[in-house]
C-alpha cells in the first residue's frame, strides 16, 4: 500500500535537542533516507520514494475518491550515540509519540472537519489525537518507530480548494546519558501542515 510519511529524527547529543527541536534535514548529495529529518517521504511501492522538505505541504485525496490514497504516518528516527541508552519514565515507557490534528488557522471557513482521519479501532469515527508508546527491550540505534494515522476519510466533498490541516507531533523520550544512571527527559515538537482534497 502507498504511504506518505513525515520523518523526524533526533540525537540527544545534538544541541538542537536541548531546544525541543527535531534534527534539521541531512545535507550533502543524496543522503540515505534513514538519515533524513523534517521531510515527507512518498512511497508508491514501486521505484524510489520521493523525498521533499516538510515546508512543502503535501496533498492527498480522500479514500472515497481514490482507493490508492496513501496511508499517512509519522516516523521517528532516534539516533542514540555510543554511551547513550534508553531509560523509562514513571509511566513505564521509553518514548511516547503523540500527534494532534486540527483545522489550520488559514483553512477555508467552509472546512467542516478538524481531522481527515478515522480512529484506528473505528475508522468511521473521526480522530484528532493519535498516540503510541515504545518500551525498550534492548534495541540498537537508530531506532525507527512509526505512528500511523491511516487514509484520509473525512473531507468536504466537491470542495474547489483542499482542506488544510495543521498538526503537532510531540515526542517524550527517557534517555540515559553517558556517566549517568537515571534517565534524562527529552521532549520534541514539530508542526507541519497537510492538505486533503480532490
Amino acid at each position: 500500500m502507498p504511504t506518505l510519511t513525515l520523518q523526524l529524527g533526533f540525537d540527544p547529543s545534538n544541541p538542537l535537542c536541548d531546544t525541543g527541536r527535531f534534527l534539521a534535514d541531512a545535507t550533502g548529495s543524496n543522503p540515505p533516507i534513514g538519515q533524513r529529518s523534517k521531510v515527507w517521504i512518498q512511497d508508491t511501492g514501486t521505484g524510489q520514494p520521493t523525498v521533499t522538505n516538510d515546508r512543502t505541504t503535501p496533498k492527498v485525496q480522500l479514500v472515497s475518491a481514490n482507493s490508492s490514497t496513501p496511508t499517512v504516518q509519522v516516523t521517528i528516527v532516534a539516533n542514540l550515540p555510543q554511551g547513550y541508552s534508553w531509560g523509562t519514565g514513571d509511566s513505564g515507557y521509553s518514548m511516547r509519540i503523540v500527534a494532534v490534528f486540527g483545522r489550520a488557522r488559514h483553512a477555508a471557513n467552509s472546512q467542516d472537519y478538524a481531522s481527515p482521519f478515522g480512529a484506528v479501532a473505528v475508522p468511521s469515527a473521526l480522530a484528532t489525537v493519535f498516540d503510541l508508546t515504545y518500551i525498550d527491550t534492548g534495541s540498537t540505534s537508530p531506532l525507527t518507530t512509526t505512528l500511523q494515522f491511516g487514509q484520509a476519510r473525512f473531507g468536504d466533498a466537491g470542495a474547489t480548494t483542499p482542506d488544510n490541516y495543521s498538526f503537532n507531533v510531540g515526542v517524550v523520550a527517557f534517555i540515559v546519558k553517558p556517566g549517568q544512571t537515571t534517565p534524562s527527559l527529552f521532549t520534541f515538537g514539530h508542526d507541519p501542515d497537510l492538505n486533503v482534497g480532490n
